[in-house]
């Protein structure tokens, strides 16, 4: 029978069906076609429809990448669970599920933005192997199949792919690039004990362990093209088990641990095909022909079927047929999507994930035994980088309560939000500090603390110096004070902490107009204050100039995220300016007349601000004056008490 035509020399990794081959399957190619091109998708979520009958498994509910149900824990024994890898709609990243051979959700094992590739399940159903890029390269790791006890058990520069466990469940086969070029290792169940099996300069990786144990099966090129060798687990014995001038992947024993089923094809083609090695006599046999790009071949039903992806009819597709090649068949037959992840360990479910056009993406089962399709969970397209941001930014919001945590979070991300939501992240710290700030300041209100800081250090507001104090109440207190970006002044003889605007200009270049502007208002009030100890600090003329740049500020800028703080800081300093206050008053004291100090300074304020509001509220406030014999009755008491910069 011939093999393959050359169909095309368009890479693979442009290809939808490609992408998800490398990314979702987690096909055992080299590193270097691990890290493909990632297509972009859209950001919604849709129900999918196919041919055939679909049955929702659970509510959705939120989650990273996947809206499963959460809440919804099942309680499958051991001996019927498989992990998968779910990939996110747009393929960014993928997490960890726990399910059971029915398609119930038990678990979510991973719930990050890392790449968390092939979970592979401890034959006592209790841990689960797979690498992840967490750390920054690909290490492999272990973790419970309840979520806990995450261990990386390579932890070094290199990058380690692909985890398979021995059936004793006391060692873990891989490949990694820690020798430069791809070998195949195996190590202890805990990452002891590591051994390099083949030491060539070939690219060695795909590899799989023998039935009993002794031997792992594993392609590599090292004589010019991909075939398929075996090695004792001891390093000895290298057997070539195939030749031809083709790259193989996805390797599967079958389960009585006579047969290696997988794909092979050219690298540069879109042709891959299914074929199967017998390794008792080292014959092997092509048995599709499709010139199409299969993938993923699994053993189902005991070994008596086999289930692969292809697109030989348009869309990926999962397939089904006899040992020989016979009898093939359409299984899911849309116009979608399908990638095929893995397969029930008694081989009748087959569970898959589909890929909309749209974005929207779902995590199915197929039963062999009922032809039935059941939906497992949706599955969250992937956002962009800021939406990203956003969608981890609302969680941190509803939950974070530790301030060092959030001012690390807009760091780390402000830069790449964009305006609008940088914006957004600055309202929310400010609104989270001003909220925090009464309790925080009552710390600083207790006799003990302002006694140590008057008497020790000759009431600095230096919180530097504080920090470094060799008072550790004191230093505690100080550092908990910078993390939170506050500063300390004094008030009336009185050390307390403020917000620290200044701090804030750090993030200006990726804020709004709106937003720097504020914080400059906010931070020269601070730095500057208008009003101390019941008194006004600055020339009143400065301080009508004050109020007219928060009359600009609101009439330029009324849909501000901020704008009360204006409209509220206005507001009292009209109160200050026009009503007086104890020790910068309006009115003689004794006969409740108005000071002619401060009258002319309201004529005069007035005609230079005519035709302003600021202008327009004097000239009102004059007229009421005037009615009054610029006394202060109760007229006027009750006019300063109500007023508002309108």
């Amino acid at each position: 029978m011939p093999f393959i035509k050359k169909v095309t020399t368009v890479t693979i990794a442009i290809t939808l069906a490609a992408v998800m081959a490398m990314n979702i399957a987690c096909s055992d190619r080299a590193k270097t076609e691990t890290n493909i091109n990632k297509t972009s998708g859209a950001d919604q979520t849709t129900v999918s429809k196919t041919n055939n009958s679909v049955s929702e498994s659970t509510e959705s509910s939120s989650g990273d990448i996947t809206q499963g149900p959460e809440e919804t824990i099942i309680n499958s024994s051991n001996d019927d669970v498989i992990a998968l890898e779910v990939m996110a709609a747009d393929f960014n990243y993928s997490n960890i599920v726990l399910v059971n051979n029915s398609g119930e959700f038990v678990n979510k094992i991973t719930d990050d933005r890392f790449n968390n590739f092939a979970p592979e399940l401890s034959f006592d159903r209790k841990t689960i192997a797979f690498y992840s890029d967490r750390d920054g390269d690909y290490d492999i790791y272990t973790i419970n199949t309840d979520g806990t006890d995450l261990k990386n058990i390579t932890n070094n520069d290199a990058g380690d792919y692909m985890p398979k466990w021995s059936s004793d469940g006391k060692k873990i086969c891989y490949y990694s690039d820690e020798a430069v070029n791809t070998d195949v290792y195996i190590m202890n169940s805990d990452g002891t004990g590591k051994i390099r099996l083949v030491k060539n300069d070939a690219e060695n990786s795909g590899s799989i362990w023998s039935a009993d144990n002794t031997n792992i099966i594993y392609r590599s090129d090292e004589e010019g093209n991909f075939d398929i060798f075996s090695i004792g687990s001891n390093g000895n014995n290298k057997i070539k088990l195939s030749n031809d001038e083709y790259f193989e992947e996805s390797l599967s024993l079958s389960p009585d641990g006579t047969k290696v089923l997988y794909s092979s094809g050219q690298l540069d083609s879109t042709a891959f095909e299914v074929f199967f090695l017998d390794l008792n006599t080292l014959k092997t046999s092509q048995l599709t022909e499709n010139m199409s790009y299969g993938r993923m071949p699994l053993w189902a039903e005991g070994g008596k079927k086999i289930v692969f992806n292809s697109d030989k009819e348009g869309y990926s597709e999962i397939f089904i047929m006899n040992i020989d090649g016979s009898a093939e068949k359409n299984l899911t037959n849309n116009d979608i999507e399908d990638s095929l992840i893995n397969i029930s360990s008694d081989g009748y479910s087959i569970f898959y994930q589909i890929f909309e056009e749209g974005g929207g993406s779902e995590l199915l089962v197929y039963d062999l035994r009922t032809s039935n399709i059941k939906k497992i969970m949706e599955v969250v397209a992937v956002l962009s980088d800021a939406e990203s941001i956003k969608y981890e930014f609302e969680a941190l919001r509803t939950g974070e309560t530790d301030p060092v945590k959030i001012f690390k979070f807009i760091d780390k991300n402000i830069e790449t939000t964009g305006t609008e939501f940088a914006d957004e992240m600055v309202d929310f710290v400010l609104q989270f500090s001003e909220s925090e700030l009464y309790p925080f300041q009552d710390k600083y209100a207790d006799a003990a603390i302002q006694q140590k800081i008057w008497s020790d250090f000759n009431g600095t507001t230096d919180l530097q110096i504080l920090k470094n104090s060799a008072d550790k109440t004191i230093a505690e207190l100080a550092k908990e004070t910078i993390d939170r970006k506050y500063k300390l002044i004094g008030v009336e003889g009185f050390i307390s902490p403020i917000i620290d605007y200044e701090l804030y200009k750090s993030y200006k270049k990726f804020l709004s107009y709106q937003m720097n502007s504020f914080i400059e208002i906010m931070a020269f009030e601070s730095e500057s204050p208008s009003v101390v100890d019941g008194g006004v600090t600055i020339p009143l003329d400065d301080f009508a100039d004050r109020i007219i740049k928060l009359y600009e500020f609101e009439e330029k800028y009324s849909g501000f995220i901020r704008i009360y703080y204006i409209v509220n800081m206005l507001n009292g300093k009209l109160w200050t300016y026009m009503g007086g206050i104890d020790n910068t008053p309006v009115f003689n004291l004794k006969n409740n007349t108005i000071i002619q100090e401060r009258l002319d300074d309201f004529k005069s304020k007035a005609q230079k601000y005519k035709g302003t509001r600021f202008g327009d509220k004097l000239n009102e406030y004059l007229d009421l004056l005037k009615t009054q014999d610029y006394k202060r009755t109760q007229t006027i008491a009750d006019y300063i008490d109500t007023l508002t910069f309108y």
